[in-house]
């Protein structure tokens, strides 16, 4: 049985299982598959991390594996706390602020527009006037 391969050993309160020819090199990705009169009901991946047994890594993936044992193949909930909802502003605040992005968008757009017809009608001097509307004539000879 696969029970058997594994030696026990309690450190504290914690049970801790290990492999005692494990190396880092057995380290990956395996395979667990069940199969029932020649077919696969459950085909289930593990990665492996072979660490130290120091390390509290260790203890860790014992956990893991213990909870992959658990009756129906389900693993609890991690923690009782409440999982992080992302926070998204009211629909109210984005119109707003698109609002006024647009607002300020074409209030730049007028202001630019304005600015250069000013620039175009406050260079309209008398004296240049005269001189851009006056018309030379050149005479070109061959």
């Amino acid at each position: 049985m696969l029970m058997d391969r594994f030696d026990e050993v309690t450190a504290g309160v914690d049970p801790l299982y290990f492999i005692p020819s494990a190396r880092p090199e057995h380290s990956g990705t395996y395979q667990c598959e069940i199969f029932s009169q020649e077919h696969s009901l459950v085909r289930i991946y593990y990665y492996l991390t072979v660490v130290p047994m120091a390390q509290i890594g260790h203890a860790e993936l014992q956990d893991i594996f213990e909870q992959a044992l658990l009756p129906g193949g389900q693993f609890p909930p991690l923690s009782h706390t409440v999982p992080f909802t992302l926070w998204l502003p009211s629909p109210a605040l984005v119109t707003i602020c698109l609002t006024a992005m647009l607002l300020l968008i074409f209030l730049s757009l007028g202001a630019l527009y304005w600015l250069s017809y000013q620039i175009g009608t406050d260079d309209s001097d008398p004296a240049q006037e005269t001189k851009f509307t006056e018309k030379k004539k050149y005479v070109i000879h061959c």
